[in-house]
């Protein structure tokens, strides 16, 4: 029983240590959006970020993540 209770807290510790690391993975590329928007539009970073984490939100909502993997794709293919 107690070996159980100690599986159950490592899972749970992973699950939200795993959470935590890709919140800050996609802050970061978030932010070096911005950055680029800030250099290529004149917008302030805060709210080049806000505004494309906005499209992103929309884009994957209504496509779904098989639009995010089409994306993906034909940006592997044209990117060589």
């Amino acid at each position: 029983m107690e070996k159980d209770i100690i599986l159950i807290s490592l899972d749970l510790l992973l699950l939200f240590g795993l959470i935590f690391l890709q919140c800050l993975y996609i802050g970061m590329q978030l932010g070096g959006l911005g950055a680029g928007l800030e250099g290529a539009a004149q917008v302030p970073s805060a709210v080049g970020t806000i505004f494309l984490a906005v499209v992103l939100l929309i884009f994957v909502s209504i496509g779904g993540m098989k639009s995010v993997a089409w994306t993906d794709a034909i940006q592997g293919v044209f990117s060589q």
